[in-house]
């Protein structure tokens, strides 16, 4: 398993441009979920596992909108 902190900067190095198409982006938001899954998973804070589930579960909303659009 890689850790978060690697997740992190493939996530921040493979960030679509601005003008990407949804489907793009909706496969970037996709990974964004696996990064604040994984966070979660590694958190022993109640609160920050719960912040982190919260942030998944918007990434997913976000990546199934841009589904939807392309």
């Amino acid at each position: 398993m890689t850790s978060a902190l690697s997740e992190l900067t493939c996530l921040q190095l493979h960030r679509p441009a601005a003008s990407a198409a949804p489907a793009a982006w909706a496969v970037w938001f996709d990974e964004l979920v696996h990064v604040h899954e994984h966070l979660a998973a590694e958190a022993r804070d109640p609160h920050v596992v719960a912040t982190e589930r919260r942030l998944a579960r918007t990434a997913h909303r976000r990546a199934s909108l841009l589904r939807k659009e392309s």
